[in-house]
């Protein structure tokens, strides 16, 4: 009879707790600014700091929790890979985001009005060449179009998926470990308006 495999776990230290935020609605977000929770961990001895504060961790645990003492606030695409595939995570939160709907941005010289226009068209999809994290741009993206097309009577047949490979590979590179102390730090050193990872398409 098999046994049970248990989830293997590491005694950690909190005396020391890290935190990571995706550029998302959270309260985190807020707090990073204001440092209230700072304040509350700092009353009971425990130090409270942004996981890229040393030259020492790159920005990879952000994506595959490989960092303990490291509490993430961000998208679910990356926990659930890690919780499946790499370890095991714990969920302390869900922050609910009111759904608003979303468009679909073409050229102002393509004669596309309706979604229906877009049947037999060429529809982008980025890919990441990075096998360490998970690719969740990519993830969002093929969701956000399946949906599009469902919600118009369509599937991915309908359309042609054309691949945009991209290295992504930004995460240690030696101009991008500087130490940061806020999560807002990284949009400075980042040329995301010329970084592919935010703008595949547009080459």
């Amino acid at each position: 009879m098999q046994t049970e495999r248990k989830a293997d776990t590491v005694p950690l230290d909190w005396k020391e707790v890290y935190y990571t935020n995706c550029p998302l609605i959270s309260a985190s977000n807020v707090d990073q600014e204001l440092g209230w929770t700072r304040e509350e961990f700092k009353k009971i001895g425990v130090k409270y700091d942004y996981f890229r504060n040393t030259r020492e961790t790159d920005f990879y645990p952000h994506y595959i929790h490989n960092q303990d003492n490291l509490i993430r606030f961000g998208g679910l695409f990356p926990p659930i890979h890690v919780h499946a595939d790499i370890r095991r995570t714990r969920l302390l939160g869900v922050t609910h985001v009111p759904t608003e709907g979303g468009v679909m941005m073409v050229r102002s010289r393509d004669k596309i009005y309706r979604m229906k226009d877009l049947k037999g068209k060429k529809i982008g999809l980025s890919k990441s060449m990075n096998k360490i994290k998970t690719d969740w741009w990519r993830i969002q993206e093929h969701q956000g179009i399946e949906l599009m097309l469902m919600m118009n009577d369509m599937t991915m047949d309908d359309v042609q998926i054309v691949e945009f490979p991209y290295a992504d590979d930004w995460y240690n590179n030696p101009k991008m470990l500087e130490p940061l102390y806020n999560p807002s730090d990284l949009w400075l050193q980042r040329d995301h308006k010329r970084d592919l990872a935010f703008r595949p398409l547009e080459t």
